[in-house]
C-alpha cells in the first residue's frame, strides 16, 4: 500500500499498484527510484502542487506536522490541487489563494505565536484549503487551530496543549485546546463564518478582525454564538457608514418602538383574557341554570346528557362566541406582526441594522398556539355535544382530548427544536 515517508508519498512498484501509478503519472508528479523500486511524489519539491493533503494530515500525530507540509509552497499564483473526490477518483483542480495568503500574513504578523514552528510557515497556510466538511477529523481540527491562531493574539504550545490568549489593554481571555480533543459544538462553523466575512472583498479585514476580537473580550470568552456574528456585522456596517451618532439615536427610537409593540401585545392578551373570562362566565350561568332546580344524586349525568333545544341553542351561541374571540385574537396578532414587519423594514433599510441584529433586539410577536389549541379543543367538545348521542359523548370527548394533547406535544417539541 502507498505510505507517507515524511513529506514524500511512496508507492511500491508492484502489480497491484500499477493503476494508481499510471493515474498519478498522468499528473506529471511521480518519480521512479530504481534502487528502491518505488515511485515517489516528493511534495516538498512541488511548489505549486497540493497533493493528497487530507491523507497526509490524517497520518500526522501533531499539528506541527501539518504545518511542515506548506513549506516552500508558492501561493502567489494558481496552484494545482490533486486529491480524491467523494467517488474515490483522483481529480485535479486549480485554485488561487494569493489574496488570502497576503491577508493572513498581515493579520498574523503582530501575533505572538510559540508552537515550535516557524511563524513564516503559518503565514503560508491558506485556511480555506482545509475542508470543514471533511470526514477526517484531523482536517477539521487543523482548520480550527488555524482559525484560533488568527482570532487570538498570543499562542503557546506545551505538553501537547495549545493555549490561546487574546489580550488587549488590561482585558484578557484564554482557551486551551488539545489536537486530540473534539471541537466544541458549532464553534468551527461560527469561526469559519466570521473568517470568510473578514477576508471578503475589500481592504477592511484588519478592522473587521479588531471588531471581532473586541466583542470576544466583551463576552469574556472565545465561545461564539450567532448573536455575536450578527452584532459584529452590524457594528461594521455602522462604522463604514460613519453613522455612530445616528445609530445611537436610532437605538433610542428602536427601544421606544419596541415598547409600543410589547405594550400592544400585552393589550391583546389582556383583552383575550377578559373575553375568555366573560365566555366562561356565560358557560357557568348556563350550567347553573341547568342544575339550580335539580334534586337528584347524579348532577354530572344531568349536565352531560341534557339535550333540550334550549341547551342546544345556548351551546351554538357559545361556540360562535368562542370562534369569534379566536378570530379577533388572530387578527389582532396579525396586525401587530404587520407593524413589526414595517418597523423592521424601516430600520434595516436605514442600514443601521441588518436582519439578524434587528431580530436579536426585537423579537417578532407570535401567535400563542396554546391559546389556539385550547379554544379549538373547547369548540370541538361543544360540537360533539351537539351532534353525538349521549352514550358516545364521553368516549369521543376522551379521544378528542388525547388528540389535542398529542398536537400540543408535537408543536411544543418542534418549537423547542427550532
Amino acid at each position: 500500500m502507498p505510505y507517507w515517508n515524511k513529506l514524500s508519498y511512496e508507492i511500491e512498484n508492484i502489480p497491484s499498484n500499477n493503476s494508481l501509478i499510471k493515474k498519478l503519472e498522468s499528473f506529471g508528479i511521480v518519480k521512479y527510484d530504481a534502487d528502491k523500486n518505488i515511485h515517489t511524489i516528493q511534495t516538498l519539491g512541488l511548489k505549486s502542487v497540493i497533493f493528497n493533503l487530507e491523507d497526509y494530515i490524517e497520518h500526522q500525530e501533531s499539528f506541527q506536522g501539518n504545518v511542515r507540509y506548506f513549506q516552500k509552497k508558492d501561493f502567489s499564483k494558481d496552484v494545482r490541487i490533486i486529491k480524491k473526490n467523494s467517488k474515490n477518483t483522483w481529480i485535479e483542480e486549480k485554485k488561487n489563494f494569493s489574496v488570502e495568503i497576503i491577508k493572513i500574513e498581515k493579520m498574523l504578523s503582530d501575533n505572538n505565536i510559540n508552537i515550535n514552528a516557524d511563524n513564516k510557515l503559518l503565514y503560508n497556510i491558506p485556511i480555506s484549503i482545509f475542508d470543514s466538511n471533511s470526514k477526517i477529523s484531523k482536517v477539521r481540527k487543523s482548520k480550527y487551530i488555524c482559525l484560533m491562531l488568527l482570532f487570538s493574539n498570543v499562542t503557546n504550545y506545551e505538553n501537547d496543549l495549545f493555549k490561546f490568549k487574546l489580550v488587549i489593554d488590561n482585558h484578557e481571555i484564554t482557551d486551551d485546546y488539545c489536537f486530540e480533543d473534539s471541537i466544541p459544538d458549532k464553534q468551527l462553523e461560527y469561526l469559519e463564518e466570521l473568517y470568510y466575512w473578514i477576508i471578503d472583498d475589500g481592504d477592511n479585514y484588519i478592522q473587521k478582525l479588531s471588531i471581532v476580537r473586541s466583542l470576544l473580550l466583551k463576552n469574556k470568552s472565545f465561545i461564539i454564538e450567532n448573536s455575536l456574528i450578527n452584532s459584529v456585522k452590524s457594528i461594521f456596517q455602522r462604522i463604514i457608514n460613519s453613522n455612530v451618532d445616528r445609530y445611537f439615536n436610532e437605538v433610542t427610537l428602536l427601544k421606544d418602538d419596541f415598547l409600543k409593540i410589547v405594550e400592544r401585545e400585552n393589550d391583546i392578551y389582556q383583552s383575550l383574557h377578559i373575553k375568555l373570562i366573560g365566555w366562561f362566565s356565560a358557560l357557568a350561568l348556563l350550567v347553573f341554570d341547568k342544575i339550580k332546580n335539580y334534586s337528584g344524586n347524579d348532577i354530572f349525568y344531568k349536565l352531560l346528557m341534557s339535550d333540550s333545544q334550549k341547551t342546544q341553542l345556548l351551546l351554538i351561541m357559545l361556540i360562535f362566541a368562542l370562534v369569534f374571540i379566536l378570530i379577533i385574537y388572530v387578527l389582532e396578532m396579525k396586525k401587530n406582526q404587520d407593524e413589526y414587519r414595517k418597523l423592521k423594514l424601516f430600520y434595516t433599510n436605514s442600514l443601521m441594522f441588518d436582519d439578524g441584529d434587528f431580530e436579536e433586539k426585537i423579537k417578532s410577536p407570535c401567535l400563542d398556539f396554546r391559546y389556539i389549541l385550547f379554544m379549538l379543543w373547547i369548540v370541538a367538545i361543544l360540537f360533539l355535544k351537539l351532534f353525538t348521542f349521549n352514550g358516545n359523548f364521553i368516549c369521543y370527548s376522551g379521544v378528542l382530548t388525547l388528540t389535542f394533547l398529542l398536537f400540543f406535544v408535537i408543536i411544543k417539541l418542534k418549537k423547542d427544536k427550532n
